[in-house]
C-alpha cells in the first residue's frame, strides 16, 4: 500500500477514538478473540430481549441488510456454524487443534431468526443461535473511521482494518495505490523490507482508488485443518461448512467498504454465478453509486430489488382488473398480444408492448446466470424501453388521462426520471474521467 508522504499529527490518536466504540461494541472473532460485552450478552441472553448501543443496533442493521440483498449468504448467524469448526477462540489457538472433526456440521439458523427493534435498541435471538458480525462489522467501523478522522483532520484519510479498506477525504494526486497479494495467505510470513528485500513485497495486482472502500475476501485467509479436513472462515450457511469456491480471492472496489466487503464475501460463496450477479446489482441509482455512511450502496441495490417486485405485483393488478372490468371487453390475450384488442387499439398496444419488454427483462434476469454478462446487459436495457412506451399507454388509454391530478403526476414521473437520468450520465463522466 502506499502511503502519503508524511502523517498527519494526531492521526494516530484519531484513528484510536474513532473505533474505540466500534471495538466496544462488535468487535468481530479475528481481533485475538475478543468478543464484546454487548455481543457477548445478546448471544447469551437464552431467548431473551435485550437492550443494546446503538451502535451495535447499527451493525445488526446493516449484517441484516447484507443477509437480505445477497439472499442469504452472507449471513450474521453462522456464530455456532463457525465454533463448531472450532473457531471461538483465538485463531493461534483454533488452529493449533488439528484433531479431526468430531460432530456434523451446524448450518447458519438463517438471519430472518434476528428481531431488531432499532427504535427501542433491543436484539432478540433464538436460543439457538449465535451472532458473528465478522463479514459486516469490521467493514463498517472502516467506514465510519475514515469519514470522522477525515472530517476532524481535514484531510485525504485512508483506514485499513486488517484488508478492509476505505478512504475518505482528498486523495493523494496519483489516488491511493492499494497492493493485493494472493500468492499468500494473511497468516502467511511477514516479508519485512531489508537488503535483500528492498521496498514492499511484491503484489500480483495493485488496484488505485480515489474514494470509497475496497475490501478483499480470501479463501487462504484465517484458514487451518482438523483432520484431513482443510477449513477456513467463510461459511456456507445452508451447510455450515466452508465453502468450495471456484474463486480463491475476491477484490471489490465499491461506494463504502460495508459494500465492498458484501460483495467480495458473496462472491467468494456463488462461485461461477458471481459475475452475473455482481453484474446485475445496476438500476440508475445503483449503477450511479449513491451511497452515504449511514445509507451504504447494498441497501440501494435492495432497495431497487424490491421496487422491481412491487412493479410486477402492481402491473399483475393492472392487467387482471383490466381483463375482469365490465366497462369494456378487453381479452387476456390482448394484455401480451400487440394491438389485437378493438377498444382504442393503437394505445392498449403500447401497454401490450411494455408488458411484454418487462417479462423479457424479468425472464432473462432470471436467466442470467446462462445467457452470459454481455446478452444479459444487453437486454437488461430493454427496461428503459418499457418506461416512456407505459407512459404513453397510460396517458392514452385512461379515462381520466386529462385530469389535472393525472397530468400533474406524469410531469412529476418525467422530471423525476429526467433528474435521475442526467445524475447518472454525470456519475459515468466523473468516472470515466478518472
Amino acid at each position: 500500500m502506499q502511503p502519503p508522504s508524511y502523517p498527519r499529527p494526531g492521526a494516530g490518536a484519531n484513528v484510536t477514538r474513532s473505533l474505540a466504540p466500534e471495538r466496544h461494541a462488535c468487535t468481530p472473532q479475528e481481533d485475538e478473540g475478543y468478543l464484546s460485552l454487548s455481543e457477548w450478552r445478546v448471544n447469551h441472553a437464552y431467548g431473551r430481549t435485550i437492550r443494546v448501543s446503538s451502535l451495535l443496533a447499527e451493525a445488526v442493521a446493516v449484517a441484516l441488510a447484507a443477509a437480505d440483498v445477497t439472499d442469504g449468504d452472507v449471513d450474521p448467524t453462522c456464530g455456532r456454524s463457525l465454533a463448531r469448526l472450532g473457531y471461538d477462540r483465538d485463531f493461534a489457538q483454533a488452529r493449533r487443534d488439528t484433531s479431526p472433526l468430531s460432530q456434523p456440521a451446524v448450518p447458519a439458523a438463517g438471519w430472518q431468526a434476528v428481531e431488531l427493534d432499532r427504535e427501542r435498541l433491543e436484539i432478540k435471538i433464538p436460543d439457538d443461535v449465535t451472532l458473528d458480525l465478522g463479514a459486516t462489522a469490521k467493514a463498517l467501523a472502516a467506514d465510519r473511521a475514515a469519514v470522522r478522522i477525515s472530517a476532524s483532520l481535514n484531510c485525504g484519510t485512508l483506514v485499513n482494518l486488517g484488508g478492509d479498506i476505505r478512504v475518505a477525504g482528498e486523495p493523494p494526486a496519483e489516488g491511493w495505490r492499494i497492493g493485493i497479494e494472493d500468492d499468500r495467505g494473511f497468516d502467511g510470513p511477514e516479508i519485512v523490507p531489508g537488503p535483500a528485500t528492498p521496498g514492499p513485497p511484491a503484489c500480483n495486482a495493485v488496484v488505485i482508488i480515489r474514494d470509497g472502500g475496497l475490501a478483499t475476501s480470501s479463501v487462504k485467509v484465517r484458514s487451518w485443518s482438523r483432520g484431513t479436513a482443510r477449513l477456513h472462515h467463510i461459511i456456507v450457511p445452508g451447510t455450515g461448512m466452508p465453502v468450495d469456491s471456484r474463486w480463491r480471492t475476491v477484490s471489490v472496489a465499491a461506494a463504502t467498504c460495508v459494500d465492498a466487503n458484501v460483495a467480495s464475501t458473496a462472491a467468494i460463496i456463488r462461485g461461477e454465478r458471481a459475475p452475473g450477479w455482481l453484474a446485475s446489482q445496476l438500476g440508475i441509482l445503483t449503477a450511479g453509486r449513491f451511497a452515504s455512511e449511514k445509507w451504504p450502496r447494498f441497501l440501494t441495490v435492495g432497495l431497487h430489488r424490491n421496487m422491481t417486485l412491487l412493479v410486477l405485483v402492481f402491473l399483475a393488478l393492472h392487467v387482471g382488473t383490466t381483463v375482469v372490468d365490465t366497462y369494456t371487453s378487453i381479452p387476456a390475450t390482448a394484455a401480451l398480444i400487440p394491438f389485437t384488442s378493438a377498444y382504442k387499439a393503437p394505445w392498449l398496444g403500447l401497454g401490450a408492448v411494455a408488458v411484454d419488454l418487462l417479462i423479457a427483462v424479468l425472464v432473462t434476469s432470471l436467466l442470467r446466470g446462462k445467457l452470459g454478462l454481455r446478452a444479459w446487459r444487453m437486454l437488461h436495457w430493454l427496461a428503459y424501453a418499457c418506461w416512456p412506451v407505459a407512459l404513453a399507454h397510460g396517458l392514452g388509454t385512461g379515462t381520466d388521462g386529462r385530469t389535472l391530478w393525472i397530468f400533474a403526476g406524469t410531469l412529476g414521473c418525467v422530471a423525476a426520471v429526467a433528474v435521475a437520468a442526467t445524475w447518472r450520465l454525470a456519475t459515468a463522466s466523473r468516472a470515466a474521467a478518472r
